[in-house]
């Protein structure tokens, strides 16, 4: 009988340690990069494997992306535009007293380096909407 692994991965929003259960031989597999999950752990839910790719548990993900069917595809851009406007909220809620620069924020430089890649999200995201236009395509 095939051994089984507890795999662990912490959720690196809430920090929730989560535990899910793998044939050991295949685990190896994905973590020396022998696969995409989805074809090493077709038996694992989208969910499952998650876990296994970025630790993001299901509260997180629905908080952040909105509550997606198992089987229906997120682009790329969808991603890229659901984090920024998150990022934008966190910004937002760190300015306590009066915008940016005002409040705790000033002080941490994570959240300056936050701001810059909204910045270049933003833009990068107005010019795949632009050019998704011309060429009357969905965008990645």
């Amino acid at each position: 009988m095939p051994q089984k692994t507890n795999y662990q991965n912490s959720c690196p929003i809430c920090r929730k340690v989560n535990t899910i259960s793998v044939l050991t031989h295949k685990l190896k597999e994905y973590q020396e990069g022998r696969g995409h999950v989805q074809d090493i752990f077709p038996e694992l839910s989208n969910s499952e494997r998650e876990i296994l790719i970025t630790g993001t548990c299901d509260a997180c993900w629905t908080r952040i992306f909105g509550d997606k069917q198992e089987n229906e595809e997120v682009t790329s851009t969808d991603l890229l535009a659901k984090l920024v406007a998150e990022c934008r909220d966190l910004i937002s809620a760190s300015a306590l007293d009066g915008g940016a620069g005002g409040g705790w924020d000033a002080y941490d430089p994570l959240l300056t380096d936050m701001r810059k890649v909204v910045q270049q999200s933003e833009v990068y995201l107005a010019n795949v909407e632009l050019a998704s236009k011309k060429t009357n395509q969905e965008p990645i």
